[in-house]
């Protein structure tokens, strides 16, 4: 199928894309921007469209894919765009010097040689990796900028990341998608509507939830597993709670989406309790929900959905997976 020129490939977040292209139209582009929104939302997605966009040959308000531009981006080796991506460690001072290094080398690109504007561009994903003195270093560029450079930046925790960093962005807030949304995706990419239904309702309005669980189908079975186990470690000494944490670890399914699995269980089971109707009469765990209900009561489900989000928090710090599960086995 030919993609369509005219829209960047997002599930839902028109709104953003039309202020962004609008920004571009009229040159009204900031030198830094903040997404902000829950983890798998998008954010990145968006702000490497944005780049791209920015960065494109063709001029357009969608990059093209096809200019040498849109060629070094995806292969990461464009001269005047840096993309620091996620890949679960600290960001470090040494790193943002060497990004101020080259943010105040000549533009690869000249701009007098060329009708299109030409940036620097660094696109750094979930800023709260990044240390105290890395968050410092940072703010001295985001002060005082070098000539037609923009700091993309995305975050899951807005108020981790210090104020003076926020204060000097332009800050875009990402929601969850409605479910309609991610349903009609699901539905054009030949999904049934019945499964097109059970995926958008566990993906809580995070397109990135549900692409992973569409890509890989096996993965919402070995979820329902995972919690099963993690449901019989109640009365388990600590030897088999550990051995648990082994297990899922080994797992091919990120921990991140176990935990979002975990969390969106557990706030059913507590509606469920609460005798929520739209709960008990739509949720698509409704068999596993009247049977586990009784094992539980509000307070125990609370405490757990409380233990599990600090374990999500700490996992968006870079903290060690395996400490971080462990100490969740200790007051399960």
């Amino acid at each position: 199928m030919k993609k369509d020129k005219t829209i960047w490939p997002l599930v839902g977040h028109e709104k953003i894309v039309e202020y962004l292209t609008d920004s571009i139209k009229r040159g009204n582009i900031f030198h830094s921007y903040l997404f902000s929104g829950p983890s798998r939302i998008g954010k990145f997605t968006l702000a490497y469209f944005f780049t791209k966009t920015l960065q494109c040959e063709s001029g357009g308000l969608v990059f093209c894919d096809d200019c040498q531009a849109c060629r070094q981006i995806e292969n990461s080796i464009h001269p005047d765009t840096i993309i620091f991506q996620n890949k679960m460690e600290r960001v470090k001072i040494e790193e943002i010097r060497e990004l101020q290094k080259k943010l105040n080398l000549k533009h690869f690109h000249n701009s007098k040689s060329s009708k299109l504007p030409r940036y620097k561009i660094a696109l750094i994903e979930d800023i709260e990796r990044m240390t105290t003195e890395a968050s410092n270093s940072l703010l001295k560029t985001l002060e005082e900028p070098p000539p037609r450079t923009i700091l993309i930046l995305t975050t899951s925790l807005l108020s981790h990341i210090l104020p003076t960093i926020v204060s000097r962005c332009q800050i875009i807030k990402m929601y969850p998608v409605s479910v309609a949304k991610i349903q009609s995706w699901l539905k054009d990419q030949g999904v049934s509507g019945k499964d097109a239904a059970y995926l958008s309702y566990l993906s809580a309005g995070r397109p990135g939830v549900v692409k992973e669980i569409f890509e890989n189908p096996d993965i919402l079975s070995e979820q329902i597993q995972i919690l099963e186990q993690l449901l019989k470690l109640k009365n388990q000494n600590i030897t088999k709670r550990f051995d648990f944490v082994s297990h899922v670890l080994k797992k091919r399914i990120s921990l991140a989406g176990i935990l979002d699995f975990w969390i969106l269980f557990m706030r059913d089971l507590l509606l469920f309790k609460e005798n929520y109707q739209k709960v008990r009469q739509n949720s698509v765990f409704k068999e596993e929900l009247q049977s586990w209900s009784d094992r539980y009561t509000k307070e125990e489900i609370r405490f757990l959905l409380e233990e599990i989000s600090k374990v999500q928090k700490n996992i968006n710090f870079n903290i060690n997976e395996k400490l971080a599960l462990e100490s969740l086995m200790l007051h399960i």
